[in-house]
């Protein structure tokens, strides 16, 4: 007998989700190499950190707000409060951008947030039709589609061609 799972459809709507949250990811991505400009080592240090942190101001990230040009003082604390040892991996990196921008409730959290991001994992076995109004739990289709308007172009206007 074939053990193999039945083929599941995704819905528009799934996959659109699922393609702002690349593009979301990828911006961070980017943001991370602003700084870390070395592809050799996976890992921002401290006197790195301190030396690129204007890189970061312009992708508008709420994780960063208190970081202002040129203070060394502020990168250190930042980099502390990002950093498990020495470095930040992009794992560290990404986690404390999505929980600051979820915490600020942006538009870029919202798209992010845990009911977006298991709406993509959960697929719908030939689901055809769109699935009925959301609990409160999940966003609403209008702050859905705010969030992904909002993602689309802030991520069309930052992200740079990277050397990926």
């Amino acid at each position: 007998p074939d053990n193999t799972p039945p083929l599941e459809n995704i819905t528009k709507r799934e996959f659109r989700l699922l393609n702002l949250c690349l593009i979301l990811y990828a911006e961070m991505l980017d943001a991370f190499h602003a700084i870390h400009q070395s592809r050799t080592d996976n890992a921002i240090t401290l006197p790195i950190f301190q030396t690129n942190a204007n890189a970061i101001l312009p992708y508008g990230y709420k994780a960063f707000a208190d970081l202002s040009k040129n203070d060394d003082t502020a990168a250190e604390l930042l980099f502390q409060e990002i950093a498990n040892d020495n470095a930040i991996s992009f794992k560290q990196w990404s986690t404390f951008i999505v929980n600051a921008e979820l915490n600020h409730k942006t538009n870029k959290g919202i798209m992010l947030s845990p009911p977006v991001v298991s709406a993509i994992k959960k697929k719908k076995v030939k689901a055809k039709t769109p699935t009925p109004a959301s609990s409160s739990t999940t966003p609403s289709k209008t702050s859905l589609a705010t969030a992904a308007e909002s993602a689309r172009t802030t991520s069309s206007t930052t992200l740079k061609r990277s050397n990926i």
